[in-house]
């Protein structure tokens, strides 16, 4: 028992020391981190190391982000992007299609799928086009959601730096991109998982990968938006600029 009470009273220095250093830190970064006691103990604390950390993400996203939007890294990264991009197109999604009978891969569906596709689809490829998707498609389409969360959070952030919004709340556009290659890749892996436990797909493993592939589209298609309207923008505001003699 005396033990555990020693133990216990390290930990508490431990974790009070801790909660002094963090206090300490976010007032360097003007983070306010409140001391007033909450109806649930601790809450307050939970909530400004919350903040700590996503302003330390921020701060360094933004940092690496600026030492990166020159226009030759952002031009070199968004052609190899989509080099990857048209490979799939035009070599391993036709590869697996050939013997799919015309059914979309699980990669082309935008509105995800349900078990019963699936196992059409599985069935309908064979062993030799469930390993033609497992061994050629899937991993090109490994390398092309990182390709996409590091061009395109560059691209934007370049746009945004032309705009002189860089610094703004409008640099969190930056992060659309990176979320849409993260359902790329949770899609990935459950695409994976499923062509590996054929036949013996778990319905839970096909709902969460078909929201995956949702959330991949979703994602996807906000980024579009936000590039094209961005670069509308800038078309106009580069527009105005022109006459004065100060183009962007």
């Amino acid at each position: 028992m005396r033990g555990d009470f020693f133990i216990f009273n390290i930990l508490l220095v431990q974790a009070t020391n801790i909660r002094g250093v963090l206090i300490n830190y976010s007032k360097k970064i003007n983070i306010s981190i409140s001391n007033k006691r909450e109806t649930k103990p601790g809450f307050n604390f939970y909530i400004s190391i919350s903040n700590l950390l996503k302003h330390i993400w921020d701060s360094n996203m933004r940092k690496f982000i600026r030492k990166n939007i020159s226009a030759k890294k952002v031009t070199i990264l968004f052609i190899l992007t989509n080099i990857v991009y048209v490979f799939m197109l035009t070599v391993t999604i036709p590869n697996v299609m050939q013997f799919s009978g015309g059914m979309d891969l699980l990669d082309m569906m935008p509105g995800g799928y349900n078990a019963d596709y699936v196992k059409s689809l599985f069935d309908k490829l064979g062993d030799v086009g469930r390993n033609t998707y497992l061994y050629r498609q899937i991993p090109a389409d490994m390398i092309y959601p990182m390709l996409f969360a590091f061009a395109y959070p560059l691209l934007l952030g370049y746009i945004l730096n032309k705009l002189g919004n860089f610094e703004s709340r409008l640099f969190y556009l930056c992060y659309i991109p990176m979320l849409s290659g993260l359902f790329d890749y949770l899609e990935n892996i459950g695409i994976i998982l499923m062509l590996r436990s054929y036949p013996e797909i778990s319905q839970g493993l096909i709902q969460t990968t078909s929201i995956f592939s949702v959330c991949k589209s979703i994602s996807t298609t906000l980024f579009f938006v936000t590039l094209i309207v961005l670069l509308l923008i800038l078309a106009v505001v580069k527009r105005k600029r022109q006459p004065n003699g100060s183009p962007l």
